[in-house]
């Protein structure tokens, strides 16, 4: 029999959850802005089960999302058809699958202080909060995401495309993922991802019209990427997000300068950089790789970070699964020493910080109708961690260049 000590640490951790979900619940149903990402889904819902079109007429406060998101959640508006008691089950949903997919990656970690860690530091993830608070979709896309990778690392890679597939029409940015396995010629994944992905295409022109989805595949869509959301860019960190808060003029931001080409040249400089370092390293031999297994995990966590990072918005809620990168940073020594493994550790947690750190920072600040300002910089600390959490996921594939 155990002694009672060695549940002592399960036990906290089950108190400190308690007392997350309980403040994050009282944040979402009484903060001005609590829920308000769900009431966003929760009006196209509405457009769809009143019968109107999903994107006619839109306002800034309309659903501008694909429609497979919302038109999957009709039947959770359905059951309750008012807002309030609807959100509150959004929020019940939520708790189950964070709580699942947590479970699920506690397979993937040996040691038992590291499961540990998990479990006591996600709900001090800033982006953990801020995806209750908000009631956004990302514990979805972390669901789906570190699905998908738990599914490939245990054989099962018809699962993986089904789930990337589905998270593609959720946020676009896990094609990228679909288009490594294509690189890969993982063939059966990108097999189940098309499959996937033309079933849920059939299904969103079914359910709200041919039209509908056209007209959001040529107009709705393209508008987004292009120009991302300027009146939210104190809280967008992707790379867009970052090019548009130094150089150009946004809400309560004090831009470095104002220069459209600078922006630009920002822009596509980071894309291009991230994604052709990415490509080149990830496309070496790693004849110093223990097992494929190793490679793969840092593959997809450097893909995932630069899908994250080229989309056109990031807000904080959605570097929740950066949480996926953690653990493949935690869970294997990739021949390093004990003095480089310590510093890998400081380093991500210095990047965790700088993620947390646009809370206190942002948080009673810059709610509209404020005039307040923050220099471009301080707004840009998380974009800064994504980074450097980014850099240490090449330096550890850069070890495993081939022998020469």
């Amino acid at each position: 029999m155990k002694n009672p000590r060695y549940y002592l640490p399960w036990v906290l951790i089950g108190l400190l959850w308690l007392v997350f979900l309980a403040v994050a619940l009282l944040i979402y149903t009484t903060h001005p802005n609590g829920a308000g990402d769900y009431g966003y889904y929760y009006r196209g819902v509405s457009r769809i089960l009143d019968g109107r079109p999903l994107y006619a007429d839109l306002q800034s406060s309309d659903y501008v999302g694909p429609p497979l998101q919302v038109q999957l959640m009709t039947p959770l508006v359905a059951v309750a058809r008012d807002e309030r008691t609807s959100a509150r089950l959004w929020f019940a949903l939520n708790i189950v699958l964070l709580t699942g997919t947590l479970a699920l990656l506690s397979r993937f970690i040996t040691r038992r202080h590291h499961r540990l860690i998990l479990w006591a530091v996600t709900p001090l993830f800033a982006p953990t909060l801020m995806s209750f608070w908000m009631g956004q979709i990302t514990i979805v896309l972390l669901a789906a995401t570190a699905g998908a990778w738990a599914a490939y690392r245990t054989g099962r890679p018809r699962l993986a495309g089904v789930l990337l597939a589905l998270a593609v029409w959720t946020k676009f940015y896990p094609g990228l993922l679909v288009l490594y396995f294509l690189w890969k010629r993982e063939w059966r994944v990108v097999f189940s991802a098309a499959v996937t992905t033309l079933l849920a295409i059939i299904f969103q022109m079914a359910v709200s019209g041919a039209d509908t989805f056209v007209y959001y595949l040529l107009n709705v869509l393209p508008n987004l990427t292009a120009e991302g959301q300027p009146a939210l860019n104190h809280s967008n960190n992707a790379i867009l997000g970052f090019a548009q808060k130094l150089f150009s003029e946004s809400p309560q931001i004090i831009p470095l300068l104002v220069s459209p080409a600078l922006v630009t040249l920002t822009r596509f400089g980071l894309l291009f950089g991230l994604g052709g370092l990415t490509l080149y390293l990830i496309s070496r031999p790693a004849a110093m790789s223990r097992t494929p297994a190793e490679k793969f995990d840092l593959e997809y966590a450097a893909v995932l970070l630069v899908a994250l990072l080229a989309g056109s918005t990031l807000g904080i809620h959605g570097m929740l699964s950066a949480l996926l990168v953690y653990i493949v940073l935690f869970r294997e020594r990739y021949g390093l020493s004990p003095r480089q493994r310590t510093r890998l550790k400081m380093l991500s947690l210095v990047s965790a910080l700088l993620i947390n750190l646009h809370m206190p920072i942002i948080l009673g600040y810059l709610q509209p109708p404020s005039d307040n300002t923050l220099p471009a910089l301080a707004l840009a600390l998380p974009f800064f961690g994504m980074m450097l959490i980014w850099g240490l996921v090449m330096w550890l594939l850069s070890r495993q260049r081939a022998a020469v």
